[in-house]
């Protein structure tokens, strides 16, 4: 009877080791799906102001990605791919392509996966530095202008580009018109010299008024930059009379000109400069 009752107990061992065995196994085979971004962008199809994909700078949980100036970062809505089963923005699921967040301070996304701990992203997206205005003029020929050409008109096309948006809706504008040089000592014998432009038809350029005459000051000696977009201000702060209003752009004036026996190279002076509203008028009697 001992006999009987012992070999039943070894029997009950066998079957609960056993079940312990198989149960193991099991837990062995559960599926694990660890939680990551495999992709993170923003495509110009869903974000307005964007012209190009702007792709995700990874380094592991963190997610940076800079835009133009011009983009909101209110609204924004991202492309991701991941691995795992859901993404989450404060308990919210998010949709790629779809969902639209605020990226005015950094965000934190979760992916979560399976039989893991989910995984948390911080996004953090900034805009670019604005960009200026940027003028191109091209002159009939290409032909570089000479200091005893001082008042010679010759033709242009015009190209006004506002990348940022920072004074117009439009990006660019395109003109034709005439251009001649100007000033005196700021003319003469200087690499970069200043202009009059006399357009064709009366436009507006980066919403300053509708007119045909345009001055680009180069502002040679002011190395600063400042000295008449400064004047310019305090005149329109004390409200002085026929003060022009003005605009510092990136200028360049496409030509050709010859280096050694190498002819025909095409070239772009580049310079920061003031695009000048400069309207006619006639100066009332007694006004200095």
């Amino acid at each position: 009877m001992m006999s009987f009752i012992k070999s039943r107990s070894l029997l009950y061992l066998a079957l609960i080791l056993l079940t312990g065995l198989i149960a193991c196994d099991k837990e062995s085979e559960k599926e694990v799906l660890e939680p990551k971004f495999e992709s993170f962008t923003l495509r110009p199809e869903f974000n307005s102001g964007l012209n190009e994909v702007v792709v995700g700078d990874r380094s592991g949980i963190e997610i940076k990605l800079t835009v133009p100036y011009n983009v909101s970062l209110n609204n924004l809505v991202v492309s991701f791919n991941y691995v795992g089963v859901k993404v989450e923005v404060n308990g919210v699921e998010q949709i790629s392509n779809v969902t639209a967040n605020d990226f005015s301070q950094p965000v934190t996304y979760t992916v979560f996966g399976i039989n893991s701990e989910p995984r948390e992203y911080t996004v953090t997206i900034t805009k670019k530095l604005p960009q200026l205005p940027q003028v191109y003029v091209e002159v009939e020929g290409r032909q570089e202008y000479r200091d005893d050409e001082k008042e010679t008109y010759k033709k242009i096309t015009l190209k006004v580009m506002d990348p940022d948006n920072l004074y117009t809706s439009t990006t660019e504008f395109n003109a034709i018109g005439e251009m001649k040089g100007r000033g005196n000592s700021t003319w003469y014998g200087v690499p970069k010299k200043p202009y009059r432009i006399k357009l064709d038809e009366k436009s507006s350029l980066l919403s300053m008024s509708t007119d045909k005459n345009w001055a680009l000051l180069a502002n040679f000696y002011d190395k600063t930059l400042l000295r008449n977009l400064t004047a310019f201000e305090i005149s329109k702060i004390v409200e002085m009379p026929w003060t022009p209003k003005s605009v510092s752009v990136d200028y360049y004036l496409k030509i050709e000109f010859e280096i050694g026996r190498q002819k025909n190279v095409f070239c772009e002076w580049h310079f920061i400069i003031f695009l000048v509203d400069m309207p006619l008028f006639s100066a009332p009697e007694n006004h200095f």
